[in-house]
């Protein structure tokens, strides 16, 4: 743990202790963190791949469904100040999903 700058254990502590109807905190595989859809059949997942700090503290995330127009992942990096943004979008397109099959 005190190989990573306190700055990123901070974030990934947030984000660790994120709840939420429509998705769950797992154990990461080999990136940062991995919240991913509860639903049992869905691929959609929202990941903290990657961190780098220059100038900027800049945070690699990786996510499916990119958008409402297209259901693959996208990677990107953006500053850690985006992130909660991000995920909100993510979780919003959740929510979505989730009112169309009621």
């Amino acid at each position: 743990m005190k190989n990573k700058p306190l700055i990123l254990l901070e974030v990934l502590e947030k984000f660790k202790n994120k709840k939420g109807e429509l998705f769950e905190v797992v154990k990461p595989k080999n990136i940062l963190l991995e919240i991913i859809d509860k639903e049992q059949n869905s691929d959609f997942y929202f990941n903290i791949v990657d961190y780098k700090i220059s100038e900027k503290f800049e945070i690699q995330i990786d996510r499916k469904p990119q958008s409402k127009r297209q259901t693959k992942n996208y990677q990107e990096w953006i500053e850690a100040s985006e992130l909660e943004t991000k995920f909100n979008d993510w979780t919003k397109l959740l929510e979505e999903y989730e009112k169309l099959k009621e």
